[in-house]
């Protein structure tokens, strides 16, 4: 028995979304790249967009990095999900690890976590998927790479987190038809949320 395609396990009979969007303006199946270098607060600004869809009724999956901190300098990563708010360890700097980057080692549940919480059947009935953040591990096939493969095929916005060197990579592997792409220094999310919502009705 085939398994099926990433659109069918998302989609449902009428070839769009499982979510009815209850009323709700339906968003632009985009795209969204939000990009900036460290420290330019790259996932402040996809967690207010998510806080600011949630006060609107859609329902946002996906991941995001809270960066940790030590005597002023990062210290490690946790995990959120965000259709859960669930969070576990994802990197520590100075930790032993057979997967490291740089300086930090980076935990197997942690890894198995965000890859269950990018997961197509965990995802069917998200509005938008935030993936944060998306960086040299994902180009080289690691990390969140097989997700974003499947992900970027579906008709459901979806926001990534960028390193600004980086987002012609990205967008040109995982970007999809229609993409927008912002600054995270200087955006409001009310301008992307116009750019999610411009010229389509509900």
């Amino acid at each position: 028995m085939n398994e099926p395609s990433a659109r069918e396990t998302y989609c449902g009979p009428d070839g769009g979304p499982k979510s009815r969007w209850n009323g709700l303006p339906r968003l632009r199946p985009m795209t969204l790249v939000i990009h900036g270098k460290s420290g330019e607060r790259k996932t402040s600004r996809a967690c207010q967009l998510v806080s600011d869809l949630r006060q609107r009724g859609y329902t946002v999956g996906g991941i995001v990095a809270h960066g940790l901190r030590s005597e002023g300098l990062r210290s490690g990563f946790d995990l959120e999900e965000l259709l859960s708010g669930n969070r576990v360890p994802l990197a520590r700097a100075g930790q032993v690890s057979p997967v490291r980057i740089g300086r930090f080692g980076f935990s197997r549940e942690g890894i198995a976590f965000g890859r269950e919480a990018l997961a197509l059947p965990r995802l069917r009935r998200a509005d938008l998927i935030v993936i944060d953040e998306v960086g040299p591990w994902e180009l080289e096939g690691n990390g969140w790479s097989r997700e974003l493969d499947r992900l970027s095929a579906l008709p459901v916005p979806m926001v990534m987190t960028v390193r600004t060197s980086l987002v012609d990579e990205v967008t040109r592997r995982w970007g999809k038809r229609d993409a927008a792409v912002f600054a995270a220094q200087g955006v409001t999310s009310q301008q992307i949320l116009d750019a999610l919502q411009t010229q389509y009705p509900a």
